[in-house]
C-alpha cells in the first residue's frame, strides 16, 4: 500500500520547493524533536533573527510517518503569518490520498472504529468548554487595560 501512495502523491502534481523538501523528510524519517527546536528558537531569538512557531495536531493513532496533511495545514498557515508564498496547495494530492488511507484503515477495524468515534465525542463535548471569540476579545481588553499606556 505504502508504493501506491508514493506513486499516487508523485501523479498528484507534487512537484514544487515545499513538496520536494516534504518528500525527503519522508525520505529520510526525519523530526526535529521539541528541545532542539527551542534550542534553535532562542539562540535565533538573541541573534534577533524573526522566529515563528507553528504546529499542527495530529490524532495519536495515526501513524507517525511523514504526513503530507499536517505539513500542508503548516505550509499554509507559514504562508498566513508570514505573507511568504509556500505553494502549500501542491500538497492537495498527495495529503488527500493520505487521508483515504487513513479513513480506510479506520473503517477496516471495528475496535479502532469505535476508538476514534469515542475520541472525537470527547473532542466534541472538550470543545464546548473553551471561551468563545467574544470572551477572548474582552480578557485581551482587560489585559491591555492593565498594561496602561506605553512609554515612549
Amino acid at each position: 500500500a505504502s508504493g501506491s501512495h508514493r506513486a499516487a502523491g508523485a501523479a498528484g502534481g507534487c512537484h514544487g520547493l515545499w513538496c520536494h523538501v516534504w518528500q525527503r523528510s519522508r525520505a529520510r524519517g526525519r523530526r526535529v524533536s521539541g528541545q532542539r527546536e527551542s534550542v534553535l528558537h532562542d539562540a535565533l531569538d538573541r541573534s534577533r533573527i524573526p522566529v515563528v512557531s507553528l504546529r499542527v495536531s495530529v490524532p495519536h493513532y495515526v501513524p507517525d510517518s511523514p504526513n503530507p496533511k499536517a505539513t500542508r495545514a503548516l505550509l499554509r498557515r507559514f504562508e498566513q503569518v508570514t505573507g511568504v508564498t509556500t505553494e502549500y496547495e501542491e500538497l492537495d494530492g498527495p495529503a488527500a490520498d493520505w487521508q483515504k488511507q487513513v479513513d480506510a484503515a479506520v473503517a477496516s477495524d471495528d475496535e479502532i472504529t469505535a476508538y476514534v468515534t469515542r475520541l472525537e465525542t470527547a473532542i466534541d463535548e472538550d470543545e464546548n468548554l473553551l471561551p468563545s471569540g467574544d470572551d477572548l476579545a474582552a480578557e485581551f481588553e482587560a489585559f491591555l487595560r492593565e498594561q496602561g499606556p506605553e512609554s515612549g
